[in-house]
């Protein structure tokens, strides 16, 4: 349960953070 959650986490913030490093190019 926990490295699931933390998994998924993780993947949702890479995601941000690709989108605004993107946005910010």
């Amino acid at each position: 349960e926990l490295s699931g959650g933390m998994r998924q986490r993780v993947a949702l913030i890479r995601t941000l953070s690709v989108e605004t490093v993107k946005f910010f190019l």
